[in-house]
């Protein structure tokens, strides 16, 4: 896990990973982010976890298709990047 943050309020936990490599990130990348989290000590009911992936060479359609089916959130390397030219 690269990415962890906590909205008390909201009770929502932010939990997501960054990978550098040359190819799409497959949909097995997202599972096991899934699997780790749900290893890690519990907070309390009623919380959601929103999970995001960051890709260098972007994601495959299977991971695409099943990050949309959870909600998990997807961005690419080059949309970081137009969103830093524009700030």
């Amino acid at each position: 896990m690269d990415v962890v943050a906590a909205a008390p309020r909201d009770k929502r936990l932010l939990i997501g990973e960054a990978k550098w490599g040359r190819k799409p990130l497959s949909r097995n990348i997202l599972t096991d982010l899934v699997q780790r989290n749900q290893r890690m000590p519990k907070v309390d009911e009623g919380w959601q976890t929103q999970y995001v992936l960051f890709a260098r060479e972007g994601f495959t359609e299977a991971l695409a298709d099943y990050a949309k089916s959870m909600g998990a959130l997807l961005i690419p390397l080059d949309h970081i990047q137009s969103t830093l030219r524009k700030a």
